[in-house]
Parts: structure tokens; C-alpha cells; sequence
């Protein structure tokens, strides 16, 4: 895992924008997929305020909560603070369907919506990009600690739920996040210095984090954090 920091949260995204922002112009077409997390706010701030040529993205969902009060909560993030601030058209947008019969028709049904658009590696969407917030205790997506029997699934999108409030999830498997091309993991704060502490430093506790888990997966990922979130990488081992 290569790992980028810079001073701020606000610079981190900035940063990380302007890296899409680059990529986007060498492509014709430019398969995005993003997810939600309390974070995600700034980084679609950032993305709406980059010099990003919107025409050639297309833009997917890794994960999309189904059941509860917070069904559709990614999209309803993503819509409030850079899809309405960008001018991307509704047909270039992909969104998991939260009005399905059931979270596995759901999963199902974008699935094959997924892979009608998106060239195939290995029978998986080889998305050029894929925007992950790095959660503290570990999760990625919506893959948590205590749920190894998911890691290894080879579905594309699989049927989960939150282990806390029950909700249903659907989301994109570790499996398929191996094979894309780029993924950028993004973390801010002081809350989340010990996660990137102990896998930056290969320590016992990280196997816990499925964050370690996709890293070894796909180890061309890249990880966007602000100074706070980087405290406890001062022994690491490169």
C-alpha cells in the first residue's frame, strides 16, 4: 500500500481530486465507483470543485445501505454534495437500487447493471477507480471486522448487513475490488491513527481489519491521509 499524506483534511481531498482530475483526462470514458462514510462529504466537495471533465465519467456505487432509516444514504450523500454540483448527466450516474423486492435482488439486479457497462477482467468490472473511506475500526466498504467468510466470496456485489443495527447492505466484494485498477482509500483524523498505525507497521491487530485484508488483495492501493490520521507511523516499517 503506497500511502500519501498531507498536512489537512481539506488538502487531502484536494489532493486526491486533483488526482482523479488527471486520470479523467487521459481516458475516453472513466469508470468511477464511491461510497459513503462520514468523510465522504469532503471528498465530493472536493471532486465537484476540481477540474474534473465530467462528460467522460461514469459513476458507480461500491455499497448502499437497503434496509432501515438510512436505506440510500450513499447516493443521498453523493447527490446532496457532488452530483448536483456537477454537470454529469442522470444516464451517466449508476445507482443501487434500494426499491428492490429484496437486498439479494438488489445486489442481483446492479450487478448485471454493473457488468453492461463496465469492461470485464476475469469476470469482474475493471472500474479505472475506486473511492473507499478507511473506517476506524478497520472496515472498508461495508465489510467488518468479524465477517472473514465474506473476504473470499467471488460474487461481485454481495448481500451483507451492519453488524450493529442489523441493516442490509449490499456491496462490492473484496474479490472484485482486487482486480480493479486504481483503489484510494481516504482517512482523516486522530480517531483513525491507530488502524493505519498497525497496518503501516504490520502489527498482530491489523489482521483484524478488512482493510488489511483488501490491501493484500489489491497492494497497488493507495491511501490518502491528513497528518492527524498519520501519528502513529513513526516506527513503521517501508
Amino acid at each position: 500500500m503506497n500511502i500519501l499524506s498531507y498536512p489537512s483534511p481539506k488538502e487531502v481531498a484536494q489532493k486526491l481530486a486533483e488526482r482523479i482530475a488527471e486520470e479523467v483526462e487521459k481516458k475516453p470514458v472513466y469508470h468511477l465507483a464511491i461510497t459513503g462514510g462520514e468523510d465522504a462529504p469532503m471528498v465530493y466537495q472536493a471532486l465537484a470543485a476540481a477540474n474534473i471533465n465530467w462528460q467522460k465519467v461514469r459513476l458507480y456505487f461500491v455499497s448502499e445501505v437497503i434496509s432501515g432509516t438510512q436505506a440510500g444514504i450513499n447516493y443521498d450523500v453523493a447527490r446532496h454534495h457532488l452530483i448536483t454540483k456537477v454537470p454529469i448527466r442522470e444516464e451517466q450516474v449508476y445507482r443501487i437500487p434500494i426499491d428492490a423486492d429484496s437486498a439479494a435482488q438488489a445486489a442481483q439486479s446492479y450487478q448485471q447493471q454493473v457488468t453492461g457497462e463496465v469492461p470485464l477482467l476475469n469476470g469482474y468490472p475493471l472500474f479505472d477507480a475506486v473511492l473507499l473511506a478507511l473506517h476506524e475500526d478497520g472496515h472498508v466498504a461495508e465489510i467488518h471486522p468479524g465477517q472473514e467468510e465474506l473476504y473470499y466470496k467471488e460474487d461481485v456485489y454481495l448481500v451483507n448487513k451492519r453488524p450493529e443495527s442489523g441493516e442490509e447492505t449490499v456491496t462490492l466484494s473484496f474479490q472484485a475490488l482486487s482486480e480493479v485498477k486504481k483503489i484510494f482509500l481516504y482517512a482523516f483524523g486522530d480517531d483513525i491513527r491507530f488502524v493505519i498505525g498497525n497496518m503501516v507497521n504490520l502489527m498482530p491487530e491489523a489482521k483484524a481489519y478488512p482493510a488489511n485484508v483488501l490491501t493484500a488483495l489489491n497492494p497497488w492501493s493507495t491511501l490518502y491521509a491528513d497528518a492527524a490520521a498519520m501519528r502513529e507511523k513513526s516506527y513503521a516499517i517501508y
